[in-house]
């Protein structure tokens, strides 16, 4: 293999660092949320009934009703990575620095990707603003009968604001608290998102023929875009101990869209349910969704089924995402917040045929007001 062809490679493998995706999106098969959390990622994705912390900004602004202080999250920092990222990157990159009839094969059937997020933010009761940066690498493998590979990076930065309301509650005493059980909420949010970059399925054969100036070419666009989330929540408090939740979000409506360059952030339809019981201090949270409704997927794709058990301090987390297990836990100690998670993301077109386990960890740093 010839040094300008490894060169290509090993750019490839490190996102081609200036840039963005034009052209053909590679990662169709995958929905491709703007935002994750790492507490409802450990929950299988559930989130659109039960959200009511800083999360509820950019899943479904309705929660926003249900935070009762006021809060500075001022350092809010995820970092997400595929296995293979984790146990295989660095044999993989020294492989295409080996100049061999190997450093191909070195790429096959591996799935590189990795990811950095800040998401401070702002709120009080019924509001929410927050600053949103992300940003991603990928290399992965596609076909090894006709090899082609998807080269990704991608960077999204902006604002968000949002609010909500609720409609009815249990206020008062006595009778008038007794009767009027259901809380209605709904929510709105908007955003100012710029993005650079996206995911690019190159075949090898193309690959091989270009220069890093001709890949760096790949990802050289950037463009503003403005988004619209609305949601709703339904509570039911059946008694002191017991809430049944339900809830609708659909967020980017119409579709985020970034120019002709960077690739779309495409509307999410989602509804969900829940329930949250309390018992001495503890508390147990159950939820489903069926979200990205409007896509023409797998059914099985669409599912997502959480469990969180609340102790003093700690939650532990589990759940399926699609098809496929998650889990994991968070350390609450007033002022920080230390959460990890792993799940499982499929990246093809139905469930079973490529899943891809990644790991997460968010560390944030808090105060209320």
């Amino acid at each position: 293999m010839s040094r300008r062809a490894r060169l290509a490679l090993l750019a490839c493998l490190l996102g081609c660092a200036s840039g963005a995706v034009g052209g053909v999106e590679a990662r169709a098969s995958e929905f491709y949320p703007i935002y994750r959390s790492p507490r409802f990622d450990a929950m299988g994705g559930a989130s659109v009934a039960i959200v009511e912390d800083e999360a509820a900004l950019y899943l479904n602004p309705a929660g926003l009703a249900g935070v009762k202080d006021f809060q500075l999250n001022y350092l809010v920092a995820d970092i997400d990575a595929s296995d293979d990222a984790i146990f295989k990157s660095s044999s993989v990159a020294s492989a295409l620095q080996g100049g061999t009839g190997e450093s191909l094969n070195a790429i096959m059937g591996k799935d590189i990707y990795s990811r950095v997020t800040a998401s401070p933010i702002l709120m009080g009761p019924n509001l929410a603003a927050g600053f949103f940066y992300d940003g991603q690498l990928a290399l992965r493998s596609e076909n090894k009968a006709l090899p082609q590979i998807v080269a990704g990076y991608q960077t999204t930065q902006g604002v968000q604001l949002g609010w909500a309301t609720t409609l009815g509650g249990s206020s008062g005493k006595g009778r008038r608290a007794r009767a009027n059980r259901m809380e209605y909420r709904i929510g709105i949010a908007g955003k100012l998102m710029g993005r650079r970059g996206g995911y690019r399925l190159v075949p090898v054969s193309t690959l091989l023929q270009m220069s890093v100036s001709d890949l760096k070419g790949l990802f050289n666009s950037y463009a503003v875009g403005y988004g619209l989330d609305v949601g709703a929540q339904a509570i039911y408090r059946s008694s002191a101990n017991l809430k049944l939740m339900a809830g609708f979000a659909a967020t980017d409506v119409g579709d985020t869209t970034f120019g002709n360059g960077p690739q779309p952030s495409t509307m999410n339809v989602s509804i969900g349910a829940g329930l949250r019981y309390d018992f001495g201090g503890f508390g147990l949270i159950a939820a489903y969704d069926m979200r990205n409704l409007l896509q023409a997927a797998d059914w099985r794709k669409k599912n997502h089924l959480g469990l969180e058990l609340a102790l003093p301090m700690l939650s532990l987390y589990g759940g399926l995402n699609q098809v496929y297990l998650t889990y994991g836990l968070s350390f609450d100690a007033w002022l920080f917040r230390v959460t990890a998670s792993s799940y499982c993301e499929e990246q093809g077109g139905v469930a079973f045929q490529d899943p891809e386990r990644r790991y997460a960890v968010r560390i944030g740093l808090k105060f209320n007001l």
